[in-house]
């Protein structure tokens, strides 16, 4: 597993760094820890943040429901599409004009994808 340059090389090697997760069975922990750290990016009081912010949480609660091990495939292919449509999202979001997601808040999420997933 490398880390993503962008969110885009993100989006597209996720279901390669989940799967990794999933074998090694982190995956729960490493999206537990993804989503905590990307939701205090996008607070769902700042309007711009919330449809990054669903797609976190729907992740957030479907790691809820994972067991520790022995990880549902369902859950990992779920997992593996939340975090590919997120990513996408916020570079959408990210190079529209006017902006939705900041620079700050796409390199934050970035940062968060690398750290626990790649």
């Amino acid at each position: 597993m490398t880390a993503a340059a962008s969110l885009t090389e993100a989006a597209i090697s996720a279901a390669d760094n989940l799967l990794t997760l999933y074998t090694g069975n982190t995956l729960k922990a490493k999206t537990a820890a993804f989503c905590a750290t990307a939701l205090a990016i996008f607070p769902d009081q700042t309007q711009s943040s919330r449809p990054v912010a669903d797609w976190l949480t729907l992740l957030s609660a479907l790691s809820d429901q994972m067991p520790v091990a022995s990880v549902p495939y369902s859950s990992l292919n779920s997992a593996i599409d939340y975090v590919y449509r997120l990513c996408f999202l916020a570079t959408a979001l990210n190079t529209q004009t006017p902006q939705q997601v900041t620079n700050a808040q796409a390199t934050a999420l970035l940062a968060a994808y690398n750290a626990q997933f790649a």
